[in-house]
């Protein structure tokens, strides 16, 4: 056989042609497809708990910000922009926590991928900026560097429900295939939702004091829910340490209003709340207002809300001599 026959040639250079644009659309894709999974990204791990329960095995999810790490302070990586790229759908909060999400989404292939803000469904609530007199005056300058309202949404369990239908639509319209497996999933959740905002309004109920001072203003959706009071935040600006002075009057003000805690964040330096708390008498709390995979008593947003209650009602449950 002649191997130099025109003919055979140039076919033989079409099937080569032709296995290299299958491999090119096969790789190029969104989805792989011996994986048949819908890409969702997230950049916080309450939102990765949710499109993980609504999804059930039909997502791939991609939380950007690591374990421990503030949503406030944190630079992304490459990884997070590969990530990105082959997102379908991206799920965020908003409104200064995790703006820096969104350079990244100008680049990549140029696709518009679907993004969801979590802040764009629900009724927002004004930042507690300090809750001190004439510093509270002062500090709206300062408005602009973390926005007007409170970003921490998801702290209000029924804005989590409120997110889990909307995951519900987003998905069910990328996989129609699978519509009715996400709404059966989503149906589920938010039944376990409704159970744990009933287990917060049947704990608080019975708290006997029921203000307390923030490590910054995280805790406003959670308070306006349940009947609990922010009367003030240690840093007006996360990442940004109070003045001694501001520090003073804020002691000031715990030890004259019968405040029940202070409270303070994993993500951040605890150094701040525990003077606030020394030196004012008031016992101080961790709650964790994101949750950490790493920890199985935090790892889903349930556990994490539950395990915040606990601490809580530790504190404010029970009235102090």
């Amino acid at each position: 056989m002649n191997s130099s026959n025109p003919k055979r040639v140039i076919a033989i250079k079409l099937l080569v042609m032709l296995s290299i644009i299958l491999l090119f659309v096969s790789c190029g894709g969104k989805k792989h497809p011996m994986e048949d999974k819908v890409t969702v990204v997230v950049t916080i791990y309450p939102l990765y708990d949710v499109a993980r329960e609504v999804g059930g095995d039909k997502v791939q999810v991609t939380c950007l910000l690591p374990p421990g790490a503030s949503p406030h302070t944190y630079f992304p990586t490459p990884d997070d922009s590969l990530a990105l790229e082959r997102a379908e759908l991206v799920l965020c909060v908003g409104e200064g926590l995790d703006d820096w999400l969104f350079p990244m989404l100008k680049g990549g292939s140029g696709e518009e991928v679907p993004v969801v803000k979590m802040m764009d469904l629900v009724e927002l609530q004004p930042a507690v900026r300090s809750g001190i007199g004439e510093e509270q005056k002062a500090d709206e300058g300062n408005m602009n560097r973390e926005g007007k309202y409170d970003p921490h949404v998801w702290l209000d369990v029924g804005n989590m429900i409120v997110l889990a239908q909307e995951v519900c639509r987003r998905l069910s319209e990328l996989d129609e295939e699978h519509s009715a497996d996400y709404e059966e999933n989503a149906e589920q959740y938010i039944g376990e939702l409704r159970k744990l905002d009933n287990e917060f309004v049947d704990a608080t109920e019975k708290f006997a004091n029921k203000k307390f001072v923030a490590f910054h203003s995280s805790m406003t959706y959670l308070a306006k829910r349940y009947g609990l009071s922010q009367e003030a935040v240690i840093e007006v600006s996360p990442g940004i340490e109070p003045d001694p002075h501001y520090l003073a009057d804020l002691i000031n003000l715990v030890k004259e209003n019968d405040i029940g805690a202070v409270l303070a964040e994993p993500q951040f330096n605890f150094q701040l709340a525990k003077t606030v708390s020394s030196e004012s008498g008031i016992p101080l709390v961790i709650v964790d207002p994101i949750g950490d995979p790493n920890n199985p008593q935090r790892d889903t947003y349930i556990k994490n809300m539950q395990a915040n209650l606990q601490e809580l009602e530790g504190v404010l449950g029970e009235k102090r001599d």
